[in-house]
């Protein structure tokens, strides 16, 4: 992703943020509290470490380019406190069902140039994929804040009166995205799903009926039709192991939404997963974060696939070869090519996804945040 800064591109990207990031991110957070007011209350009771990392983080994240750090945000588990209570009856939502995005802020330098927008979507993405509802709470005085997330499509819940030892009694907006991105996403699951399914019956049907017509006209003999029906059952068994266990645990783990978008949007969303680079809508990004999920499985699936698939084309070619039949062991070296660049085609997109996932601060196996233990699934 990249935004106009000055007479250069800004080019920045996010990951997990790391323990060493902390002293970095209390910096920049101390030197842009005066024009943002974030936080408001200043200066802290208690280290700005403590503030930035909260014992409370499930899931956080920086923005950053290169080792130049731009920003921060968080996700955090809400209490049965009071603003618990509030975004309880003011969305009929159990509070264990409400995850906040917090500490959310960026440098200086890098203001209005969509940082913040790309540290939110992700947040939002991480809350949404696991069937959760982002909520957040916002002071007045924090205008520009206040009119992003307006932008974006946050509504408020209600409106309270905090009272603070230095600050005194202060105005807070408690706000959450109206009808969520959920209702977006709900949107795109049927178109998904058909396209799913019929992409299935062709794929599977491709191979069988490639050899079927090759039988037909005495190219081949019914050994070959076997052979390719055996082998495209095998890739489908194969992969539906390795993947049902893992993404079966999401909710678009096994149905790749993607294809429930326009084609423009789904070279977007393809391009973001290969490059690991997210987007900064959160549809796209959740629906990036699930393509990379059901990606990232492909890698054993691919080499397997290609394997099998150049031994028996290989010695099919042989037995062909020694008959002396030359057109026949064209045909095979075509098929063997073919095979080989889908393969690699589908191997570089996986080590792409694994990138993603990884940039994200999840493991590329378990598919999950990894500080979170597989036994979530």
């Amino acid at each position: 992703m990249g935004e106009y800064l000055g007479d250069r591109e800004l080019t920045f990207g996010l990951r997990a943020r790391e323990a060493s990031d902390l002293p970095v991110l209390a910096d920049i957070l101390a030197r842009q509290q005066a024009s943002s007011r974030y936080p408001f209350r200043w200066p802290l009771p208690m280290p700005d470490v403590d503030f930035v990392a909260r014992s409370s983080d499930e899931n956080a994240w920086v923005a950053h380019e290169g080792p130049r750090l731009l920003g921060h945000v968080a996700v955090g588990i809400v209490s049965e406190d009071d603003f618990g209570e509030i975004f309880r009856d003011g969305l009929g939502i159990q509070v264990d069902r409400l995850r906040s995005v917090t500490t959310l802020f960026t440098s200086i330098e890098a203001r209005s140039l969509g940082v913040g927008r790309a540290l939110l979507a992700q947040a939002e993405a991480d809350i949404v994929d696991r069937g959760l509802v982002p909520v957040l709470d916002v002071l007045p005085v924090h205008a520009a804040a206040s009119a992003m997330y307006a932008r974006r499509g946050w509504r408020t819940v209600t409106t309270a009166t905090a009272v603070d030892a230095i600050k005194g009694r202060f105005h807070v907006e408690h706000i959450a995205p109206e009808g969520s991105i959920a209702a977006q996403i709900d949107d795109l699951r049927p178109a998904a799903r058909r396209r799913y399914w019929l992409r299935q019956v062709l794929n599977a049907a491709v191979l069988p009926g490639f050899a079927a017509v090759l039988v037909l006209t005495q190219t081949f003999d019914l050994t070959f039709f076997v052979v390719a029906c055996l082998i495209g059952a095998l890739n489908f068994f194969m992969a539906m192991s390795q993947r049902r266990p893992i993404l079966g645990g999401h909710r678009d783990g096994l149905v790749p939404l993607v294809l429930g978008l326009d084609f423009r949007r789904r070279r977007t969303v393809r391009r973001a997963v290969r490059t690991a680079n997210p987007s900064v809508d959160p549809v796209l990004q959740y629906v990036e974060l699930t393509e990379a999920r059901r990606l990232a499985l492909q890698y054993k699936t691919s080499v397997w696939a290609l394997g099998v698939s150049l031994v028996v084309l290989l010695i099919l070619a042989a037995v062909h070869f020694a008959d002396g039949s030359n057109a026949t062991v064209f045909v095979l070296a075509a098929l063997a090519v073919f095979a080989v660049v889908a393969g690699t085609w589908s191997m570089l997109s996986s080590r792409g996804a694994q990138r993603y996932l990884e940039r994200l601060g999840y493991d590329p196996q378990s598919l999950l945040p990894r500080d979170e233990p597989s036994s979530a699934l």
